[in-house]
């Protein structure tokens, strides 16, 4: 019996290109923005699958919300070198920190370094997003509670919380993706201007 890899296929057409692009964090974070979107309307549209597929849904939106900020921390340090020593030109390179996956300390650094960019940043482009990282801190901390049903201890991963809205977390994702893109999208105009007049 022959065996069949995931790498080969007879229709070059259904190849996925990894490493695509110039910018490949975006192919990341995309890919988890776009899962979430159709596990969500799936399940909201065929109402089927909610006790099962809750788990891919809501670890692929902290996934997405993970990547996004640390690249928002990015975007963030880019500006903040640009202005201290490059003299506004096009700053150097800076790597993620993959270590760290607490929510909650990544979005708190963005924060700071937005702040330091604008102190005039309104809160209610913020706050959408603090409150849904506040949620995931309550209930996964680590990303750990949506992959496997115990923790490296052996403990219950999820134990505060026994339900999960379906409904609510369609509103919390309509509500925090628009945010996170707009303040992705005025750190690289910002950038981008720089760039320009630098």
């Amino acid at each position: 019996m022959s065996t069949i890899s995931i790498f080969d296929g007879d229709d070059p057409a259904y190849n996925s290109l990894l490493e695509f692009g110039d910018d490949q964090m975006y192919q990341y974070i995309s890919g988890y923005e776009k899962s979430v979107e159709l596990l969500l309307s799936h399940v909201v549209l065929k109402r089927e699958g909610i006790d099962y597929l809750i788990y891919p849904i809501m670890f692929n939106y902290r996934q997405y919300l993970e990547l996004s900020i640390k690249y928002i921390n990015w975007l963030a340090d880019q500006i903040l070198d640009s202005r201290v020593i490059d003299n506004f030109q096009r700053p150097r390179f800076v790597k993620f920190d993959n270590s760290n996956h607490n929510l909650g300390k990544i979005w708190q650094s963005a924060v700071e370094k937005l702040k330091k960019i604008d102190d005039s940043i309104p809160d209610s482009l913020l706050n959408q997003v603090g409150k849904t990282v506040d949620d995931y801190q309550t209930i996964d901390k680590s990303s750990m509670s949506f992959r496997y049903p115990e923790n490296k201890n052996w403990e219950r991963s999820i134990n505060k919380h026994k339900n999960i809205n379906i409904l609510s977390v369609v509103k919390s994702y309509e509500a925090t993706i628009p945010k996170i893109r707009q303040i992705d999208g005025w750190l690289h105009s910002m950038i981008e201007t720089w760039s320009t007049n630098g």
